[in-house]
């Protein structure tokens, strides 16, 4: 049974809500970055600094580059199924075509498998075969 457009409407929503928390939380880490930084090393100068504080600035920075990046992963993945969703295939497996329950949709709305296929990658991508 294909997905209800009261179903999609629903999901749409869902999207829309998590790429506004997802942009959200990017503002936030760049705030957090420029806050963070020292004045001098947004210049590029550290020769004022001592070499520990260098090195714990730049482990908070890439810690930050690090979440910044699986979010902006994570809106790709919900560009991706919001362009589904106007293409008309959304819901469908993208390795069975099998048609995925409007319950796990609503649980990972970006979701391209259902479930069974999804297990059978993760298996064969934890166990190396």
């Amino acid at each position: 049974m294909a997905l209800t457009p009261d179903e999609i409407a629903q999901i749409r929503d869902k999207l829309f809500e998590q790429r506004r928390q997802g942009h959200k939380k990017l503002d936030f880490l760049d705030d957090s970055i420029m806050q963070n930084q020292d004045p001098a090393a947004r210049d590029g100068v550290y020769y004022s600094q001592h070499p520990a504080e260098m090195g714990t600035d730049a482990n908070e920075r890439e810690k930050f580059y690090r979440i910044a990046t699986s979010e902006h992963r994570f809106l790709y993945r919900i560009a991706e199924a919001l362009r589904r969703i106007e293409a008309g295939s959304y819901g469908v497996c993208q390795s069975c075509e099998a048609e995925i329950p409007f319950a796990r949709l609503m649980i990972v709305p970006t979701a391209r498998t259902c479930v069974d296929c999804q297990e059978e990658q993760e298996r064969v991508r934890f166990q190396g075969w």
